[in-house]
């Protein structure tokens, strides 16, 4: 019988069935669309800003300061939304160590990164962990020590925000867009090219790919810049999350010409136990160029004297602490038409500021 009991309650259990199946799929649907709504609400934050968060750590994956070099690690479990981290070039790593370099960022590659008109952005779902593993880089002394192994990094200002758009520091982040459209950002001509910016070096005549670039920002090969700010770090060596820092100091005192034979006695003031300053030297070829310091006011600061020709340290040598005499005089034959000398505080009295006084002579 077509309208007996039995077929009504099929025709009941197979509407219900339709309804529940219909519920089902529009559950579905309801759930990807938020889904999708949610991953566009993410939260954009460039390095600076996660690290005001708390959420990025930046750790050094092989001792080494140039290339693929530096760990992004992003902790978004505490978070409400999902999190897009901004990595731009000319971003600033600031080592903990007042004797290891920091390091400036050219890009970002790994799972999950995508290129932008800005740099290269990493995302990273609510409630999850991940880490993008190569943030390549630069260095940006020339004249400090690798980063260690495992050492992490706080985030000062990028470099854009060094000064104006005719500052030093506009300038390099200006070549290290250039360094990335000649594809070398891993190369030592970039290395070479930060450091003419940075620490005043001169391209070697060999290196024609540097001074082309520097060319094209608008520099002068012969004429490097003296006035680039290095980033000083007050914090303490740590192993914990990055941690935002606007502490930036100039360290290249004007330039020393030594080229008439005289003897100069430098007048300095440090104003912390990681402060250091650094001068360019001139002088005539095959004589001896001599740095010796003598402290000031109260006995007992030992003062360090480094010598370099380009990135390459020379000699090193440390005074006595004494008031009345110059003392731990460093020598060096002078081959180059330009050397540079860093002075730095090692060991003493630790009172801030500090007074010496720095000589130069030539034999």
């Amino acid at each position: 019988m077509l309208g007996g009991p039995r077929n009504c309650r099929r025709r009941r259990r197979a509407q219900a069935s339709r309804m529940f199946q219909g519920a089902v799929l529009s559950s579905l649907i309801a759930l990807v669309l938020g889904l999708s709504g949610t991953a566009q609400q993410c939260d954009l934050l460039n390095l600076r800003q996660a690290a005001d968060q708390g959420i990025i750590t930046l750790r050094n994956k092989n001792g080494y300061y140039i290339g693929d070099v530096v760990e992004l690690e992003v902790n978004n479990s505490r978070r409400p939304r999902c999190v897009d981290i901004l990595v731009r070039p000319g971003d600033v790593l600031l080592n903990r160590s007042s004797s290891q370099q920091n390091l400036v960022v050219t890009r970002l590659t790994g799972d999950g990164v995508t290129a932008t008109e800005n740099g290269w952005v990493m995302h990273v779902a609510r409630d999850q962990t991940a880490t993008a593993e190569g943030i390549w880089v630069l260095c940006l002394d020339a004249h400090e020590g690798s980063p260690n192994a495992g050492r992490t990094f706080d985030i000062p200002q990028n470099l854009e925000e060094w000064g104006d758009d005719t500052s030093t520091p506009h300038r390099l982040l200006a070549a290290i867009k250039i360094i990335l459209r000649y594809g070398i950002e891993d190369t030592m001509d970039a290395q070479h090219v930060v450091w003419y910016y940075t620490d005043a070096r001169k391209p070697d005549p060999s290196e024609a790919r540097v001074c082309d670039i520097i060319i094209e920002e608008g520099g002068d090969c012969s004429k490097p810049p003296t006035d680039c700010p290095h980033p000083k770090n007050p914090l303490p060596p740590s192993t914990g999350a990055a941690r935002p820092i606007t502490l930036i100091d100039p360290d290249i005192a004007p330039p020393i010409d030594l080229s008439s034979g005289d003897t100069l006695d430098k007048e300095v003031r440090l104003e912390s136990a990681m402060d250091s300053v650094s001068f360019l030297v001139s002088a005539p070829p095959m004589l001896f160029l001599n740095v010796a310091t003598r402290d000031c006011c109260v006995r007992g600061d030992i003062w360090e004297v480094s010598i370099y020709d380009g990135a390459s340290l020379l000699v090193r040598a440390e005074g006595s602490g004494s008031i009345e005499v110059y003392s731990g005089a460093a020598r060096v034959a002078t081959r180059s038409a330009q050397l540079l000398v860093t002075i730095r505080y090692i060991r003493g009295n630790d009172r801030w500021p500090a007074d010496l006084n720095v000589k130069f002579w030539l034999q």
